[in-house]
């Protein structure tokens, strides 16, 4: 019996197994309970931590797709302009293209152009050499003859540069004296020429007058005529036809003395124009 005893150290580590399980089996309620609360209190902090990141997400969200939009309508904003410069730039390949057609055309013509307009010069120019020979084997001797002929006038000129022009001054002294008394002459005349016509118009109002006075003369005479046949024995009337005759015989006399009046101013004025004339004849 004492040899299936434990021994001592076996009883000790037994029971140190043994209160080990028992205080591992008394702590456990106690960690499980401190555990529930750990995970109540992380619940607890780790929903406002969940709502900020859902937010946070569905702003980053609504942030990305405001700029995928933004981005999506800039790029097709830059692809309508480049589709409208692409156009542009088409276009302009395409006027170009013209342009260069045009003014391969238009070299071409001036090339055509220039090369006849050459020809041409060349050709004239041939034609004024020939001219201009020809026209110096015919003008020599009228080219030499005007040589002769400036040589003389400048011998002249130097014979009269030489000669006294005292004479010469004198003379067209004179003659300046002389075209001042014909200008005094000519305005004398251009009065006299203006008294002229007014007695012409004076005169043609008078045989206006007279030719009227003359009518009227007929028609008078020709009334008493009639007074006389159809009142023969009427003495009043016949007064008065005579009066009338005196009257008339009165202007009438008036009239012929306007006429010899103007008559005599013509006169004068003639006398007077022949008399102007006489002594520049006379000087001349």
């Amino acid at each position: 019996m004492d040899g299936l005893r434990p021994e001592r150290d076996e009883l000790d580590r037994f029971q140190e197994r043994s209160s080990g399980v028992t205080a591992s089996k008394k702590s456990k309620p106690k960690k499980a309970v401190e555990n529930d609360k750990s995970q109540k209190q992380a619940g607890n902090s780790g929903l406002p931590l969940f709502i900020g990141c859902f937010a946070l997400t569905l702003v980053l969200f609504a942030f990305l797709g405001w700029a995928y939009l933004e981005q999506k309508r800039t790029v097709d904003a830059l692809n309508k302009d480049l589709s409208e410069a692409l156009a542009f730039i088409n276009q302009s390949k395409l006027s170009m293209a013209r342009l260069e057609g045009e003014l391969n055309e238009a070299g071409a013509e001036i090339e055509q152009a220039g090369s006849s307009a050459t020809k041409q010069l060349k050709f004239l120019d041939s034609e004024m050499r020939k001219l201009w020979g020809v026209a110096g084997d015919k003008n020599r001797k009228a080219i030499a003859e005007n040589k002769d002929r400036v040589d003389s006038v400048k011998l002249q000129l130097n014979a009269l540069k030489n000669k006294d022009l005292k004479p010469l001054e004198a003379s067209v002294a004179k003659q300046e004296q002389m075209l001042k008394q014909l200008e005094v002459r000519l305005g004398n005349n251009q009065a006299m020429a203006d008294q002229i016509g007014l007695i012409k118009k004076q005169s043609a109002n008078v045989a206006s007058e007279l030719s009227l006075t003359r009518e009227s003369l007929e028609q008078s005479v020709a009334e008493l005529a009639r007074n006389i046949n159809s009142q023969p024995n009427n003495s009043k009337a016949v007064a008065e036809n005579t009066e009338s005759i005196a009257s008339i015989n009165a202007s009438r006399r008036q009239i012929n003395e306007r006429i010899v009046g103007l008559e005599r101013q013509l006169n004068e004025l003639k006398l007077a124009v022949l008399a102007s004339k006489s002594p520049s004849t006379s000087q001349n």
